[in-house]
């Protein structure tokens, strides 16, 4: 029985380097953001906070990203014209893979 002890303490450690291992392959997250225009966003625009969520996370879907959360918030005043390209105000927060990074910058996103 003895012997027993060490093999089962050397499988604990090997499961758990192997679990460790498989995090960092690519599956790490980040936060990153995005501030919302009044009408330049590529997905499409709603008045309800939930759809507009949606429409984001299914434009990205499309594009290959996947979004593990979302998050929109107004931590901003809006940019004192409505022009299609300026800001409202408000952030859309999105934790996605590190490896979808490049891919959201390319979309104005930002860590």
């Amino acid at each position: 029985m003895s012997g027993a002890k060490p093999m089962v303490l050397g499988l604990f450690v090997f499961c758990c380097m192997l679990f460790f291992s498989c995090n960092k392959s690519g599956k790490t997250l980040t936060w990153v953001y995005y501030n919302e225009t009044y009408c330049s966003d590529p997905w499409t625009a709603s008045n309800v906070n939930e759809t507009l969520k949606d429409n984001c996370v299914a434009y990205f879907k499309k594009e290959g990203v996947e979004i593990y959360d979302i998050e929109l918030f107004s931590d901003r005043d809006p940019e004192s014209s409505a022009s299609c390209v300026n800001k409202t105000g408000r952030r859309f927060k999105c934790k996605i893979k590190n490896r979808d990074l490049k891919k959201m910058q390319a979309f104005d996103f930002y860590e």
